[in-house]
């Protein structure tokens, strides 16, 4: 019994060999290898996927963050172009005197002011009929061609005079009264005349405060509650243009440099900042264009308000003189616009600018060994 037991095992075990050996245990065993790897394979795409869909989100999050930051400096800029002209030429007295006070020798406004004057003062003086009552009564019809003679005369003497060194020193000083009293004025810094909240107030309390001292009236009880302030005007729109002038004051310097600040922040936001800088160059040059044309389109808007003839002459004269700085400013800052566009276009990847690149490089080298 045991000896055909022992044959059993002996035959049995070959069998059992031959079976784990055999093709399609090891097929088995590939297939699940096989479907190891698929698995970890897909996990692997799926990861990466995830990845891919953080990584935009984040690119997108950031190219808002970089957009809004743009327009937002460029908002800024646009405001602080003007604000800061407006602070240094139209709020500033010693730079208002000298854009304007060269226009006592302008020709245009000589001759303006000399017919303003000689017509006034010839309507006033009824001079014609006085020329008519000196004259024989038979050379009467010589009267209007006297008058004329003389009113041409008249003209060309008062133009020379409005011309002359004597003269300019006159109007520069009542140019620097003027716009010290309007500002102080608008300021609500003035003593006899302020506004304040849109009331343009007239304050006697320093003259009879010297009224009553000078004549002991101190102690009248009918003085002591009489009013010394006058209100003159009172005006929303008044108020509204003094609201903007404190904030001019306050913040109006600040813009600029927010506007850079914003700039700045968009270009270390970024992810392609070569770029960045390209499309702020393209923002400040279109945003600066723009602005001319503004400027350009409000001056006839601004000038047809002025009923005045001559006050609408004297007026776009002086326009031109005091903007002349804005425009070169915006000009300044335009230009600024469009060498950064210059700029992030040569540092591109382009073959233009790589050859440009080269070239330049080259000529450096060459001047360095000369």
């Amino acid at each position: 019994m045991s000896e055909d037991r022992e044959a059993e095992r002996s035959e049995g075990a070959p069998e059992e060999m031959q079976m784990e050996g055999s093709p399609q245990a090891a097929s088995g065993a590939d297939v699940d290898v096989e479907a190891l790897q698929a698995e970890v394979a897909q996990l692997r795409q799926q990861t990466e996927e995830h990845e891919r869909a953080a990584r935009a989100r984040q690119h997108r999050g950031r190219n808002w963050a970089v957009g809004l930051l743009i327009v937002l400096g460029l908002l800024l800029l646009a405001v602080g172009n003007v604000t800061f002209w407006l602070r240094g030429t139209i709020l500033n007295t010693d730079r208002w005197v000298a854009a304007v006070g060269p226009l006592s020798r302008n020709e245009t406004v000589a001759n303006a002011v000399s017919i303003y004057v000689v017509d006034s003062l010839f309507e006033a003086g009824n001079v014609d009929q006085l020329i008519q009552e000196a004259l024989p009564s038979e050379y009467s019809f010589l009267s209007g061609m006297l008058t004329g003679a003389v009113q041409n005369l008249s003209q060309e003497t008062v133009t020379k005079l409005v011309q002359s060194d004597q003269f300019n020193a006159v109007w520069v000083a009542l140019n620097r009264a003027a716009h010290q009293a309007i500002i102080g004025v608008l300021r609500g810094k003035g003593d006899l005349l302020y506004l304040k909240d849109g009331k343009l107030t007239l304050d006697l309390s320093d003259l009879f405060g010297f009224v009553s001292s000078s004549f002991n009236l101190g102690n009248v009880p009918a003085l002591q509650g009489l009013q010394t302030q006058f209100v003159l005007l009172e005006s929303q729109q008044v108020a509204a243009l003094q609201g903007a002038l404190a904030m001019i004051d306050t913040v109006g310097l600040l813009f600029p440099f927010l506007a850079l600040g914003a700039l700045f922040l968009a270009w270390l936001l970024s992810l392609w900042r070569r770029r960045t800088v390209m499309w702020i160059g393209i923002g400040v040059a279109v945003t600066m264009t723009l602005s001319l044309l503004v400027f350009l389109l409000t001056q006839p808007v601004v000038l047809a308000s002025v009923v005045d003839p001559f006050a609408r002459l004297l007026a776009g004269e002086i326009w031109k003189v005091v903007i002349s700085g804005l425009y070169i400013q915006t000009l300044i800052v335009l230009v600024i616009g469009l060498l950064l566009v210059g700029g992030a276009a040569l540092f591109g990847p382009s073959s233009t600018a790589v050859a440009i690149r080269t070239d330049v490089s080259h000529g450096w080298s060459k001047l360095r060994g000369r």
